[in-house]
């Protein structure tokens, strides 16, 4: 992929001004004029250097997906290209394997998120020593921080969705303690981020060996914590969304409130996200809205599936068929995100306004015509 010849000027014009940044963190700690503040991510004074990393790796600058596709799984990504009609990878992305997946036996006992299939099999690559670290998501979710994990009580630590953006990429640029190889668990933006900071040798991206992708339709911007204060609900230990509501919770009580609450606190630049189901990871992880206690597991690179046959044999993860019946759903609401990114995108390009994602016209074609 050709690599765009701009700079600081050009990442505030095209992403920050317009509120596109997604806090992925894939900025912060290479320019020393952006900086983070819990989950804002801002440049703070005025840079003129017209070329740099920075603009190279945010996933709101020009991103060549079939480009990545290629880089990640290599001839694989050759069958998604066709583009299908009833290929099951046209829509969800390269696929290896679709399973109903939770924690095993031999995972020990922990309190994750539905399943608890993130938090297993972290815990596992960094017991057997596949991975010396892992970035995560710490901290309740009104005080969600980033987590350099380097022992299996520190990745529990991090279990459960905080549903806030958070910069986590920005620790790949500080000293890992001499790690050699890192997992991350990221949202799709941020597994973008991160291949791009891998192409252009950014930070310690290079030592990310693992990288599980979360299932995420839209994450909350900096105004839901002071909400979440405001509520009385600074101290909750757990929160999760459903089709129509949001559940609290805090020790054994659970307080509820209606979807639509939140909805004004979803970030503007998720609107524009291509990619709810973290295509470019090694693994996506996300919930069935069906079943609470398994997770969707999506298994995409060889290293992934390599690293699913061997939880399995070792009992760290346990699966089933995904229903049938339930397929078409998922489907149809990747496909609809899909489409209504691509529309949104188009008329961005009418306006003479620059359209992040260089796809394919039959991709494009593709998507709209279903």
């Amino acid at each position: 992929m050709k690599v765009s010849p701009k700079g600081a000027p050009q990442l505030k014009e095209e992403v920050f001004e317009p509120g596109l940044c997604t806090a992925c963190g894939g900025c912060v700690g290479y320019c020393p004029y952006i900086k983070a503040a819990a989950d804002r991510v801002a440049m703070i004074y005025p840079c003129n250097c017209e070329e740099g990393q920075c603009y190279q790796v945010c996933p709101r600058t020009l991103t060549d997906l079939p480009f990545f596709r290629a880089q990640v799984f290599g001839e694989r990504a050759l069958e998604f290209n066709k583009f299908n009609q009833d290929s099951l990878e046209a829509v969800l992305g390269v696929c290896r394997a679709l399973y109903f997946a939770r924690a095993g036996a031999a995972a020990g006992s922990f309190q994750g998120q539905y399943g608890g299939v993130t938090t297993s099999l972290m815990r596992y690559v960094l017991a057997t020593g596949k991975i010396d670290g892992a970035l995560l998501v710490g901290g309740k979710p009104a005080q969600p921080r980033p987590v350099l994990a380097t022992t299996i009580q520190q990745v529990e630590a991090c279990t459960g969705s905080k549903y806030a953006a958070f910069p986590t990429l920005s620790m790949l640029y500080q000293p890992t303690q001499n790690l050699s190889s890192l997992g991350l668990v990221g949202r799709p933006c941020q597994v973008t981020a991160l291949r791009k900071m891998q192409q252009v040798k950014a930070g310690a991206a290079g030592q990310v060996k693992l990288a599980i992708g979360l299932f995420c339709f839209w994450s909350l911007g900096p105004e839901f914590i002071p909400w979440l204060i405001e509520m009385g609900l600074g101290l909750i230990d757990k929160m999760d969304v459903t089709v129509d509501e949001v559940l609290f919770q805090k020790g054994e009580e659970v307080i509820r409130q209606n979807l639509a609450e939140i909805r004004s606190f979803i970030k503007p630049s998720c609107q524009l996200c291509y990619d709810p189901v973290a295509e470019l990871a090694d693994l996506a992880v996300g919930s069935t809205e069906y079943e609470a206690d398994w997770n969707t597991l999506i298994v995409r690179s060889q290293a992934g599936e390599n690293l699913v046959k061997e939880a399995l044999q070792q009992d760290i993860l346990e699966v089933k068929p995904y229903p049938k019946e339930r397929l078409p759903l998922l489907k149809q609401a990747v496909l609809t995100k899909k489409q209504r990114v691509l529309q949104a995108l188009k008329a961005e390009k009418e306006n003479n306004r620059v359209g992040y994602l260089n796809l394919s016209p039959a991709e494009i074609n593709f998507y709209l015509k279903l």
